[in-house]
């Protein structure tokens, strides 16, 4: 604690006057810059104590920075369940994260509890990571069904996600299914479709 209030006092030392708008802007930065799990503990305490936590991209990016600072779980996990409320933004935080930080199946169910308990929309961010997560945890079937979710929607015509579904297929060695999803893509040269090129490079030895 000791070590942490140096770092707040300079923070807020200057910031005495600021007005609701200026105090989210300012904890945004904050958070984004907190240098350790510790001061991260201390804003998030601050932020409990205020209406700010009531702030969808507060709560929100406190779940991302705690993941950031190796501590995915539990602690943004449990900021994330106790978040007042939640939007795409906030799930798609903590889809990613758990997907990057190589726990795919906890992507996949959390992406499951979105579907059942929320009202909640999945949008071209939110399919690609679950796809990811999909391909590598090995759930070739529920990938399945997220292309059709996606054809459902309307968003495998985003360059986004048919990039996701290719490398989805091609990871699980479902080379015809890639190839054709690889065929019917718009503008495959644009710099958003490169990971696509990229994985059907690696189609001749794929498994």
């Amino acid at each position: 604690m000791q070590r942490a209030r140096p770092w707040l006092i300079k923070q807020f030392s200057t910031k005495t006057n600021l007005v609701k708008t200026n105090l989210v802007t300012h904890y945004f930065s904050l958070l984004n810059s907190s240098p350790n799990p510790t001061i991260l503990r201390h804003l998030h305490a601050r932020l409990l104590r205020t209406s700010l936590y009531n702030n969808v991209i507060l709560s929100s990016k406190l779940v991302l920075m705690y993941s950031k600072h190796h501590r995915l779980n539990p602690d943004s996990l449990s900021v994330f369940f106790h978040m007042p409320q939640r939007n795409i933004f906030s799930w798609n935080i903590i889809l990613g994260e758990f997907s990057r930080s190589g726990f795919p199946d906890r992507s996949i169910e959390l992406f499951i509890l979105m579907r059942r308990d929320s009202d909640i929309r999945p949008d071209e961010f939110t399919l690609p990571l679950v796809l990811r997560a999909c391909a590598g945890f090995g759930a070739v079937e529920l990938g399945v069904l997220l292309h059709g979710l996606c054809v459902k929607m309307g968003l495998d015509m985003s360059l986004f996600v048919a990039s996701a579904l290719v490398s989805f297929y091609v990871a699980c060695c479902r080379i015809f299914h890639a190839q054709v999803l690889f065929d019917e893509m718009p503008q495959k040269m644009q710099f958003c479709g490169l990971p696509c090129w990229l994985g059907m490079l690696n189609m001749e030895n794929p498994c």
